[in-house]
């Protein structure tokens, strides 16, 4: 059985190998100790470092053309399938590199066409017989719609793709299969998935400030939960204006925006949707578990003297860009815990003076098994191959998903996850730990992608005007919608 552990263990390798490598001098303790955890380091490499199975073979500089995703969105990373050239920034020469090897060994050209709606050139292609680009990048939503319309190549259909290594995230493509058919591929070569990954931003002076542990003991055991956070929270919460009002001025425990109820539903480990025996989904929304699940989120998220919720602190109407409430508070030092996306921990490195740290999303209960996060569905990539591709072209696509996959895994993410922990003081060791934790704990849910009869908009919406005693009337005033959509759904599919 595949398991990503091995992310955590590397990543950590070889962020504790490019600190090192990056220190000037050091006191002989030090060297001591950097040559110790180098040795350890090259072990465990040497233990679980796992190869692709690649044919030696070359293609006579054949041209693979992939169609990415060109996007404005803040700390949106455009060169994730390609760059320029090397220009002294990690990630990007990383990225570089990688492409670079994969051309020489397989005599290959890597050829990147930037669209901002990837999706309709590809529908084009397709119904035209055209199969001039073998790779497509394109944001969930839209790959949905190619789904539904039966444009895409299954990835178990795919040579030399093998989902059950690391840098392949198994087990949330088959939470979003059909019929067991996995569409939509996650691999290490998606950096803007990892960028729009929630996680608990923590302030670090303020848990010195208060003489609060930072909770990574905590995570690590696996009891980082929503009473822990909630109580931790509790110790900061302050009206510094005395104004009696706790507005955009005052400093919370947590601060967070109404979609992460959906975010603190999936760390639960709750779902909408799951995938039967014969690989069609069904709802599973309302029950009673996900019921106290989403009463224990509503108590946190309404209680206005512990959480900033966004959209009530920062008006929209009045032209607050609401959504950066977060980042401000947590740039402030006026915020515990943040529930925000992965960029924006470089969005207040870059510009505060703050000291972030990374947690996991808290669990609902200890007995949890293992943490989860997911993804902005608006925003978070996935990889597609077109179904009219065959022959020479299906079999490079392949090679080239899997080499991409596979050396992203080893040289790519490391880069990155450094790049994104680091202040301008030093690595944060903890945080990175954490980002590998948080990047295993990836899941997605069918019913946020294709939001079938408003399933998402019961929680990130109807939850917070009927409260939790409302729930259960606002799913019966649903049901009958979701049910219906996903019939469709399955009936457009399967026709």
């Amino acid at each position: 059985m595949k398991t990503r552990k091995t992310l955590s263990i590397l990543l950590l390798t070889s962020i504790l190998l490019s600190s090192f490598a990056s220190c000037g001098t050091s006191s002989p303790d030090e060297t001591a100790s950097a040559d110790t955890t180098q040795n350890i380091a090259m072990e465990t490499e040497t233990e679980t470092k796992i190869e692709p199975d690649l044919p030696d073979i070359s293609f006579g500089g054949t041209e693979i053309n992939i169609i990415s995703r060109e996007n404005t969105v803040v700390q949106y990373y455009n060169n994730e399938i390609s760059t320029d050239g090397e220009v002294g920034e990690a990630v990007n020469d990383a990225i570089y590199r990688r492409n670079m090897t994969i051309e020489e060994q397989f005599d290959v050209v890597i050829c990147d066409y930037p669209e901002a709606d990837p999706g309709s050139v590809l529908a084009k292609n397709v119904v035209a017989g055209d199969d001039t680009y073998s790779i497509v990048v394109d944001r969930y939503n839209s790959i949905a719609a190619m789904i539904q319309k039966q444009y895409l190549m299954g990835f178990q259909d795919i040579p030399y793709v093998d989902l059950a290594k690391p840098w392949w995230n198994e087990s949330a493509m088959n939470a979003i299969s059909l019929y067991g058919e996995n569409y939509i591929g996650m691999s290490d070569i998606l950096l803007n998935d990892k960028q729009r990954t929630y996680c608990t931003i923590v302030n670090k002076d303020l848990l010195a400030e208060y003489n609060m542990d930072a909770p990574y003991d905590i995570a690590r055991e696996g009891k980082w939960t929503l009473d822990v956070m909630k109580t931790m929270a509790a110790n900061v919460i302050s009206d510094l204006n005395g104004d009696g009002i706790m507005d955009a001025s005052d400093q919370y425990g947590i601060c967070t925006e109404k979609y992460c109820s959906y975010v603190f539903f999936m760390g639960a480990g709750a779902r909408m949707t799951e995938i039967d025996a014969e690989g069609k989904p069904v709802p599973v929304l309302y029950n009673e578990r996900n019921v106290s699940i989403l009463d224990t989120i509503l108590q946190i998220l309404t209680d206005k003297s512990l959480t900033g919720l966004a959209e009530e602190v920062k008006n929209p109407a009045d032209g607050s860009i609401y959504w950066r409430l977060g980042i401000d508070l947590m740039s402030e030092n006026r915020a515990l815990f943040v529930m925000g996306v992965v960029s924006w921990i470089q969005d207040i490195m870059q510009n505060s003076d703050a000291n972030p740290g990374v947690l996991p999303i808290p669990k609902y209960e200890e007995s949890q098994n293992g943490y989860r996060t997911i993804v902005q569905t608006a925003h978070g990539n996935g990889l597609v191959v077109p179904i009219i591709l065959s022959g020479e072209k299906l079999e490079i696509a392949g090679i080239v998903l899997e080499a991409m996959s596979a050396y992203s895994h080893e040289y790519v993410l490391p880069e990155y996850i450094t790049t994104t922990v680091k202040s301008r003081f030093a690595v944060d060791m903890e945080s990175a730990e954490m980002l590998g934790i948080l990047f295993d704990s990836i899941t997605y849910d069918l019913g946020s992608i294709y939001n079938w009869g408003g399933m998402l908009d019961l929680l990130i919406g109807d939850a917070y005007q009927n409260n939790s005693n409302g729930i259960a009337s606002a799913y019966a005033a649903k049901e009958k919608g979701i049910i219906s959509a996903i019939e469709t759904a399955v009936e457009n599919y399967n026709s």
